[in-house]
C-alpha cells in the first residue's frame, strides 16, 4: 500500500512539472508590448486611456506600462531622469514586441531616443502636433494615431443649432494660453464669417488656480452666451509645458472646479466633460483611443495588414451629448447629426426625475389655472368697467339732452307765451286808452294770438307723443286711404308757407292712386314736420322738391331742399331724441328738437324706414319708404280732408 501511494505521488509531481514548465513556456511565448504614458496613472485621462489599451490586449499579450509624470513635474531634468531610469529597466526587462508612446511629450521623446528600444515596433498615440507626424514618416514608426482637434466640427454643430437664433449670442472659445493654442484659436476664428448669428471670441487662461477657472466661466450667462471649452492636453511639447505656470492639467481638477459655476451652454472637446454637466460636442474619447491603439498593435504584431501608417484623430473621437443639459437648453435631437450618442436618455431622465417631474407639472398646472382664473376675472372687470363707462357716457348724454331739451323746451314755451301775453296787453291797452277800436291792429294781435296758441298746442301735442313713445304706448289707427290724395292734399296746404318764404314748392309723383293701411293723422303730421324743417334751413328763393313712388311694394316718399345742409359728423345723431344740430339759444330757428324724433317714431309705428343724405350748405334730403299694405276694411277713405289748423299748427315756428 505505501509502494503504490508513493507511485501515484511521483506521478502527480510529474505531472505537475510538465504543467508548470507548459505554463511558463507559455507565458515565455507570449509577446510582450511596452506602453509609456507622459501622464500619470492618476490622470482620468490617462486611467481611461490605458484601460482601453489594457482591455483590448490583456488576454493574449504581456503589457508593461511606464508613466512620465511630465504634467506634474514639467522640467527637462525629469526627461533625463526618466531616459536613465527607462534605461536601467529595459536591460532588466525582456525584450519588447512593441512600444506605444502616448501623447505628443511621450511621441518626442520615443522619436528622440529611438536606439533604446532595439528591434521593437514602434508606436505613436494621441498624437496632436503635426510636426511629430511629419517627423515620424520614414523614421521606423509602425504607426500614428493622431488624437481629434475637433475645432472646426464642434463649431458647425453649435451654429447649426443656433443658425435661427433670433437675438444674437456670444461663442467663446476657452483655451490654455495663447501661445501653445494659437493654432486652435486661429482655426475658431476662420469660421467667423461663416456663422453671422454667432459674435466670435476668444479667452485664454493659464489654468493656474481655480479661482482663476471660476472667476472667468461665472461671467457668462445662458440667454447670451454659449462656451466652447478647449480641454488643455498633451499638444504643447516639454519645452511649452515648462515656460508656463500651469497648476491644473487633470481633466479631473478642471471639471469639478467649474461643475455649475455658469448656467450657460458648455460644447467641450473631452468626454469627461459630459459626466460633468456640460453640454456635449465632438470629444475626445480616451478610452476609445486606447482601444483602438490596442487594434492597430494587434494587428501589426499579427501581421494582418488591416492598419494604415496613420489614424486620422476623428476615427478616437466621439460625438456625445448630454440629455439633461440639452433638455435645459432646449436643444432637440433634430438638430443634431444621426450618429450622435446621448447620455441621461429620455428614459433615464424621466426615472432619475420622475418626482421631481411630477411636482413641476402639478406646480404648472395650478400656476396654468391661477393665470387664467387672473386673466377671466381681468376679461370679467375689464367687460363690466367698459359697461359701466358706456352705461356712464349714455347716462351723460341722456342727461345732458334732457337738459338741453328741458333749456329748450322752456324757451319754445316761453316765446310763444310771452307773444301771448303781449298782444292781450296790446288790446288791452287799445281798448282802455283809445276811443275808437283799431280794426287792423286788433286783427294783428289775434292772429299773433292764434300762431302761438297754435304753437303751443303743437308743442304739448310733441311733447305727449314723446312721452307715449319712451312708455311703449304708442298706438296707431291703420284705415284703408288712397296714400296719393293725402300726401298731395298735405304737400298743398303748405305752399303758402313756402311762397311767404320766397320758396318754390314742387310735388312730383309716379303714381296716380294708391290704396294703403296708414294712420292718417300721422302721416299728415310726418310730412308736415319734414316740410316744416325744409322751410326753416332753405336758403331764400330756393326750391323743395316732393316725391312720391313705388319700390319693391314700398311706398317712397321724399323731401329734398337746397338749404344749409347737415354735417356728416351729426347725421348720425338727428333722429335722437331732445338732439338739436345746434342747440343754442341764439340759433337762426326755432325747435324743440323732438320733430324728426316723433316722425321716426311715426315711421316705425308703419315698420318703415327714414333715410336722410345730405351735404353741409348744399341741401338735404329725407326718404321715407312706407310698406304697402292693406287691412280688412270695407271702407276706404279717399279724402283726407286735411284741416288748414293741423298745417298751421304744425308750422306755427315759422314767422313771416
Amino acid at each position: 500500500m505505501e509502494k503504490i501511494k508513493g507511485k501515484i505521488i511521483k506521478v502527480l509531481l510529474v505531472y505537475l512539472f510538465v504543467f508548470l514548465s507548459s505554463t511558463d513556456a507559455s507565458a515565455e511565448n507570449r509577446q510582450k508590448v511596452l506602453y509609456i504614458s507622459s501622464g500619470s496613472p492618476t490622470y482620468t485621462g490617462t486611467q481611461s486611456q490605458m484601460h482601453g489599451f489594457d482591455d483590448f490586449l490583456r488576454d493574449d499579450y504581456e503589457i508593461y506600462y511606464e508613466y512620465m509624470n511630465t504634467f506634474k513635474y514639467p522640467k527637462l531634468e525629469r526627461e533625463e531622469s526618466f531616459y536613465s531610469l527607462l534605461k536601467y529597466k529595459l536591460e532588466v526587462y525582456p525584450d519588447f514586441d512593441a512600444v506605444v508612446f502616448v501623447d505628443d511629450i511621450a511621441s518626442s521623446f520615443g522619436l528622440k531616443h529611438k536606439e533604446l528600444f532595439g528591434e521593437s515596433k514602434l508606436f505613436l498615440s494621441s498624437v496632436l502636433d503635426e510636426r511629430i507626424v511629419e517627423y515620424s514618416k520614414n523614421n521606423g514608426i509602425e504607426c500614428v494615431i493622431k488624437e481629434f482637434k475637433p475645432i472646426v466640427d464642434n463649431v458647425n454643430i453649435i451654429g447649426q443649432i443656433y443658425r435661427n437664433t433670433r437675438s444674437m449670442k456670444t461663442l467663446t472659445l476657452i483655451t490654455g494660453p495663447e501661445d501653445i493654442y494659437k493654432e486652435e484659436i486661429d482655426e475658431f476664428y476662420s469660421l467667423k464669417e461663416k456663422f453671422p448669428r454667432l459674435k466670435f471670441e476668444n479667452k485664454t487662461l493659464g489654468f493656474k488656480s481655480e479661482e482663476e477657472l471660476q472667476d472667468a466661466l461665472s461671467e457668462y450667462s445662458k440667454g447670451k452666451d454659449i462656451i466652447l471649452f478647449y480641454m488643455p492636453n498633451s499638444s504643447a511639447s516639454s519645452q511649452d509645458v515648462k515656460n508656463t505656470e500651469t497648476k491644473l492639467w487633470s481633466a479631473n481638477q478642471i471639471l469639478n472646479c467649474i461643475k455649475n459655476v455658469t448656467n450657460a451652454p458648455i460644447f467641450t472637446t473631452i468626454r469627461e466633460g459630459i459626466e460633468y454637466g456640460m453640454l456635449g460636442g465632438y470629444t475626445t474619447d480616451f478610452y476609445k483611443m486606447g482601444k483602438v491603439t490596442g487594434e492597430v498593435v494587434k494587428d501589426s504584431l499579427e501581421s494582418t495588414g488591416k492598419y494604415n501608417s496613420l489614424v486620422e484623430g476623428k476615427e478616437t473621437s466621439t460625438l456625445i451629448f448630454n440629455q439633461k443639459q440639452m433638455t435645459k437648453n432646449f436643444i432637440s435631437k433634430l438638430q443634431l447629426p444621426d450618429d450622435a450618442e446621448y447620455i441621461y436618455e429620455a428614459e433615464e431622465f424621466i426615472d432619475a426625475y420622475t418626482e421631481e417631474l411630477i411636482t413641476a407639472i402639478i406646480t404648472f398646472l395650478i400656476l396654468c389655472l391661477i393665470i387664467a382664473f387672473l386673466i377671466n376675472q381681468q376679461k370679467i372687470n375689464k367687460d363690466i368697467n367698459k359697461k359701466l363707462q358706456e352705461s356712464k357716457e349714455i347716462a351723460e348724454k341722456a342727461n345732458e339732452a334732457k337738459s338741453n331739451f328741458i333749456t329748450n323746451i322752456s324757451h319754445e314755451l316761453r316765446t310763444p307765451v310771452n307773444v301771448i301775453s303781449s298782444s292781450s296787453q296790446l288790446i288791452k291797452r287799445n281798448l282802455e286808452i283809445k276811443g275808437e277800436i283799431n280794426k287792423e291792429s286788433l286783427i294783428s294781435n289775434i292772429n299773433m294770438i292764434q300762431q302761438n296758441s297754435s304753437r303751443l298746442i303743437r308743442l304739448i301735442n310733441n311733447i305727449i307723443d314723446v312721452t307715449k313713445s319712451d312708455k311703449g304706448s304708442s298706438c296707431i289707427n291703420l284705415q284703408n286711404t288712397e296714400i296719393i290724395s293725402l300726401i298731395e292734399d298735405t304737400v298743398l296746404s303748405v305752399v303758402p308757407f313756402a311762397e311767404n318764404k320766397n320758396l318754390n314748392l314742387i310735388l312730383d309723383t309716379d303714381v296716380e292712386e294708391l290704396i294703403m293701411a296708414v294712420d292718417i293723422d300721422k302721416i299728415e303730421r310726418i310730412i308736415l314736420n319734414l316740410l316744416s324743417n325744409a322751410i326753416k334751413f332753405s336758403y331764400d328763393k330756393g326750391t323743395i322738391l316732393t316725391h312720391i313712388g313705388i319700390e319693391e311694394d314700398n311706398l317712397i316718399f321724399s323731401v329734398e331742399d337746397e338749404g344749409i345742409g347737415i354735417k356728416e359728423e351729426s347725421l348720425s345723431k338727428i333722429f335722437e331724441k331732445f338732439v338739436q344740430i345746434d342747440d343754442s339759444l341764439t340759433r337762426l330757428n326755432e325747435g324743440s328738437g323732438i320733430g324728426l324724433a316723433i316722425v321716426k317714431s311715426f315711421v316705425d309705428l308703419h315698420n318703415g324706414s327714414i333715410d336722410v343724405k345730405s351735404e353741409y350748405q348744399k341741401g338735404s334730403k329725407f326718404t321715407i319708404k312706407l310698406p304697402i299694405k292693406k287691412i280688412e276694411s270695407s271702407k276706404i277713405i279717399y279724402s283726407s280732408n286735411i284741416e288748414t289748423k293741423n298745417t298751421i299748427a304744425e308750422l306755427s315756428d315759422i314767422y313771416f
